[in-house]
């Protein structure tokens, strides 16, 4: 696609782009800072709402987002690459189409190479099947040349289709017109590196291969602003887990249970469950990051303090919450462990028996009703938070690891019941701005959660904001 262009600046710092293409002229207004819209457009707060993608391209004339771009250099080893999952949850929830451009490969501050994780990827897919709205992963690089924009495939095929979007409005065409087969080979892309990768970090993985990939290209080149509300109320799910039930012999002697490497009073429950065969672990591998005693110690009076506070202001009797250095073991280094269980997600079969290991461990809240009868029947997804720090919660990486594991296991068609845990957390940062749907914490904790636990057992049915 040959052709030319003329830049200049508006007011002398807003660069304005006119691109010559055949008979077509196509002019594009950078702004640098989302701050610089006045008035933003009512479609691009929607987004903003969820994160700040790094490129959204609206159209001029009616306000309508094109698509968004979240592109990271980031090394993508451990939670880096999640944590911008939140922003492509937000997008598709929305309505919005979404390119997430991903090194594959990374350098990391230990000289080595890491590989991208397949959370992003897996999302993807699943966002795809059930909004009906583009959720696309490219990737770059390679493994000689790691973080390099210019090796890889995916940052050509991201470009040529931003150029054949661009012409296309020029055109007075849908967006996608003519991009079946460029987005049925990012598709195929997508597919192939979780069939290529997911071994490194799960012990068994969803079926992909059954995605009719042409079919699926040319429902997402006819995305429409409706297409969201069209499909939101029969969302149905792509990626299909095994229960415990289905597990052959060979996946349940990966099921081995681990010890914790901090007591806590549910982790333990989740861990027995995982020896009665009630639930499972998919995720490979554990980590601890001990941390140093100093801060450890100014994070603890941090959550403690927030807690009396919020006691004394809400009258709320006490939860039993209250942290002390003395709980968190020393490591071989002299540093203080946080992790819990070394595991941070467990699935299991049925709520019901999710909600026993929770009475179990919590006396105050025995005898609660913590899910209705139709849930307790539905498969859960038990998620732990080990960071101690207050606030982190609500933001990265926590928000981006909450939206790709409960978006991938089910939450976006209701098919499995998501409950996160947080032991080290005070309910009071969850209590006082549950409410504020600006905090895109607070927004993914709503959408994607069905129960909150802090710390002491206090507890937030998240979708009616009610405090147990």
């Amino acid at each position: 696609m040959g052709g030319s262009f003329t830049a200049d600046y508006v007011n002398g710092f807003i660069p304005e782009f006119r691109f010559q293409i055949d008979e077509h002229e196509i002019q594009i207004t950078v702004y640098g800072n989302y701050a610089s819209w006045d008035p933003i457009p009512e479609p691009l707060s929607r987004l903003l709402a969820w994160g700040k993608p790094d490129l959204v391209l609206i159209q001029r004339e009616t306000g309508e987002i094109l698509l968004a771009v979240e592109e990271t250099a980031a090394t993508p080893t451990g939670n880096q690459a999640l944590q911008r999952c939140e922003r492509q949850f937000g997008a598709a929830n929305e309505g919005f189409p979404f390119w997430y451009l991903i090194s594959e490969f990374g350098k990391h501050k230990d000289g080595g190479t890491r590989k991208d994780s397949v959370w992003p990827t897996l999302m993807g897919l699943e966002l795809m099947h059930g909004t009906q709205v583009p959720s696309i992963i490219l990737h770059y690089s390679d493994a000689d040349n790691p973080e390099d924009y210019s090796t890889g495939t995916g940052t050509n095929s991201l470009f040529k289709l931003l150029a054949l979007v661009l012409r296309n409005c020029s055109e007075g065409l849908q967006p996608f017109a003519n991009a079946k087969r460029l987005i049925q080979a990012q598709l195929q892309e997508m597919v192939s590196y979780v069939e290529s990768n997911w071994s490194a970090s799960l012990y068994f993985v969803a079926d992909v291969s059954h995605l009719n990939i042409a079919e699926e290209a040319s429902r997402l080149c006819s995305t429409s602003r409706n297409s969201l509300q069209d499909n939101a109320r029969a969302r149905t799910s792509f990626l299909r887990w095994p229960l415990v039930s289905d597990l052959s012999l060979g996946q349940q002697k990966t099921q081995e249970p681990r010890p914790l490497l901090k007591r806590d009073v549910l982790a333990e429950r989740l861990e027995a469950d995982i020896v009665k065969r009630k639930a499972y672990g998919p995720i490979k591998g554990s980590g601890s990051k001990p941390q140093q005693r100093e801060s450890l110690g100014l994070w603890i009076r941090q959550q403690n303090a927030k807690q009396s506070d919020w006691q004394t202001r809400s009258g709320h009797p006490n939860s039993d919450f209250k942290l002390q250095l003395g709980d968190f073991p020393q490591s071989k280094s002299g540093l203080h462990h946080v992790i819990t269980s070394q595991r941070i997600l467990y699935l299991y079969d049925t709520t019901e028996d999710a909600e026993k290991a929770i009475w179990q461990a919590f006396s105050r809240l025995r005898n609660k009703r913590l899910f209705s009868d139709s849930e307790r029947q539905s498969p859960a997804l038990v998620y732990i938070s080990n960071s101690v720090k207050p606030g982190r919660i609500f933001g990265d990486p926590y928000t981006g690891q909450i939206s790709a594991y409960s978006v991938s296991f089910g939450a976006l068609s209701k098919a499995r019941i998501v409950i996160a845990y947080f032991p080290h957390q005070s309910v009071a940062q969850a209590a006082d701005e549950l409410a504020d749907q600006n905090n895109k914490g607070q927004r993914i904790m709503a959408e994607l959660t069905d129960l909150l636990i802090f710390g002491g057992g206090l507890a937030i049915r998240t979708k009616r904001g009610e405090l147990i």
